[in-house]
């Protein structure tokens, strides 16, 4: 998961996507939607999204995750440790 303070060094923006995004777990399993991000503002770069759940919101790491195109979803990857 993010950890929010790190991002604060760079100037960062929060935006919302241009449509919502759905947004699956580790096996596939729809886990909430994704409707905001936060975007540095000097390189253009996605720091984090806002995954949306029924129970809680949760930042996410850019890098933890991927989009597949065959479901047109994010999933969540294994963080690389």
């Amino acid at each position: 998961m993010a950890n929010l303070a790190d991002e604060a060094a760079a100037p960062t923006m929060v935006t919302r996507p241009v449509r919502v995004w759905p947004v699956l777990g580790l096996r596939g399993q729809f886990v909430g939607t994704v409707e905001h991000c936060a975007v540095d503002v000097t390189r253009g770069a996605i720091h984090y999204v806002e995954l949306k759940t029924p129970w809680q919101n949760i930042a996410v790491k850019w890098a933890e995750l991927e989009f597949n195109k065959e479901l047109q979803a994010f999933q969540l990857v294994k963080p690389v440790r």
